[in-house]
């Protein structure tokens, strides 16, 4: 087993974490974007601001792309001040297997003109 798997440092975990979430953002930088943008337009029309990663991956589906497309990029799908996660729901996608994922309020601006 690696050494790094037995070390237990809280903050070189947390290190390491925003180290892969750069290095996955910057990787699919392009579609991530797309996600982002469908984030804000998913949750600006529900009248609670609500969205999930479902949602997002659900209306990237419909564009024609897979989960895997967008990868450990999902984890920043909701970074930033205008989001902030409000609850639990489980997911609905079968491959999640009913795992608990984050529901995400928008507290951002409406957006014009995009």
């Amino acid at each position: 087993m690696p050494e790094e798997q037995l070390t237990f440092d809280l903050g070189l975990g947390e290190e390491l974490r925003e180290m892969g979430k750069e290095t996955a953002r910057l990787n699919r930088a392009e579609l991530l974007d797309l996600a982002r943008r469908l984030a804000v337009e998913i949750a600006l029309s529900q009248s609670d601001r609500l969205a999930t990663a479902d949602d997002i991956q659900f209306a990237l589906a419909y564009r024609g792309h897979y989960p895997e497309d967008l990868g450990n990029a999902a984890g920043s799908l909701f970074r930033g001040q205008e989001w902030e996660t409000v609850g639990w729901i489980q997911s609905a996608r079968a491959s999640n297997h009913a795992r608990a994922i984050r529901i995400w309020r928008y507290r951002g601006k409406e957006r014009t003109g995009q």
